[in-house]
């Protein structure tokens, strides 16, 4: 099995700016990454902003919803 690469902020904003002319297929493929990975970086910059993508902040310091159902059920309680 292959090992997985580390992309710099630099690198990945280098790869997203890329896709804006080539393409996020083409550019997935130039860096040898699969397309989800390159639209993953492509929201994460888009939800955190510029600044916040090169200090690294990872996505999942953002609040996440696994599921629109856990959002659509009226009067449930969530424990801890």
């Amino acid at each position: 099995m292959s090992k997985k690469r580390h992309f710099s902020q630099e690198e990945k904003y280098a790869t997203l700016m890329s896709a804006k002319d080539i393409g996020v297929d083409k550019s997935a493929e130039i860096a040898g990454l699969h397309y989800t990975t390159v639209y993953g970086w492509r929201g994460n910059l888009a939800a955190i902003g510029k600044k916040a993508f090169f200090q690294d902040l990872a996505a999942s310091t953002l609040p996440r919803f696994h599921s629109f159902s856990t959002l659509l059920q009226p009067n449930q309680v969530y424990s801890d």
